[in-house]
């Protein structure tokens, strides 16, 4: 079993170095072995940064979008406001963005289940509402707009990743119906992962001004750099997230056949002191 702690906790501990979900492996301490301390703490630094982040970029919808001029919508980027069916797209996946950033911070910890179930449903409600809008919203602005500004390649990888999201998303809602509580916690840690994808995209960009690579105009997203970036911002977090499901499936599969085998153990001895 220490072993398997082991492994857990390695997982644990680079998954949160790499800018990944953990929400679960935090609300289960126990669940991460003798690197507790070291995940947790680099857990909760990642987590503060992508909590202010999503702070900021929820406010940045807010105010240059949402409730922003929409004249000036295409100053970010080309034709974000062109109508009718692109801008209003563009509409629902900042809707969907925001919800997603500000209830995905809270929704997959424990504490939202401790103080009332029916909280963690309105909210994983709202949430799951939120990441059908953005990935409708995306993909509708995608197939009527002409595409993204970064050319087949963008909208390739945003689209698969705006369908990847749904997919998710339904996966998640159905298992929660269902009440099969193991799966829906599975498909939820994947659909999180999925989720902080529009945020990542924006950190690793961050990363890359700090390097000295810097995006000066549209035509700079058809760069091999910005075209790996569109797939770069989703794909990792799909695997660590998957590789953090495997783990913890492993070590509950442990769990219940060592409470089996204990559970045994009486019966055998019964049968032992009969014969």
């Amino acid at each position: 079993r220490g072993g398997l702690d082991l492994l857990v906790a390695t997982d644990a501990f680079l998954a949160s170095c790499l800018l990944s979900p953990f929400p679960y492996l935090l609300s289960h301490p126990e669940k991460m072995g003798v690197l507790s301390m070291a995940g947790k703490g680099v857990w909760w630094i990642f987590f503060s940064y992508i909590a202010f982040s999503s702070v900021l970029f929820a406010y940045r919808i807010c105010t240059q979008y949402l409730f922003g001029d929409f004249e000036k919508w295409d100053e970010t980027l080309p034709r974000l406001n062109k109508l009718w069916f692109p801008a209003f797209g563009m509409y629902v996946h900042w809707i969907g963005g925001f919800l997603i950033l500000v209830v995905g911070l809270v929704q997959l910890f424990a504490i939202t289940r401790s103080w009332d179930m029916r909280v963690h449903r309105v909210l994983g409600t709202i949430y799951i509402t939120g990441c059908f809008m953005a990935s409708l919203g995306g993909n509708l602005f995608i197939y009527t707009s002409g595409g993204c500004v970064g050319g087949l390649n963008m909208d390739i990888a945003f689209s698969i990743a705006g369908w990847t999201m749904f997919i998710l998303a339904a996966m998640t809602l159905y298992h929660a119906r269902k009440g099969n509580r193991t799966a829906h916690r599975n498909w939820a840690i994947r659909l999180w992962g999925q989720g902080i994808a529009s945020l990542m995209y924006r950190v690793w960009y961050a990363v890359a001004a700090l390097v000295g690579y810097e995006t000066n105009s549209f035509q700079d997203f058809h760069r091999p750099v910005d075209e790996f970036f569109d797939w770069w911002f989703f794909v990792p977090n799909l695997v660590v997230c998957e590789v953090v499901v495997y783990f913890i499936t492993a070590q509950e599969k442990h769990e219940s056949e060592l409470q089996e085998a204990l559970l045994e153990q009486p019966e055998e001895e019964e049968e032992a002191r009969e014969e």
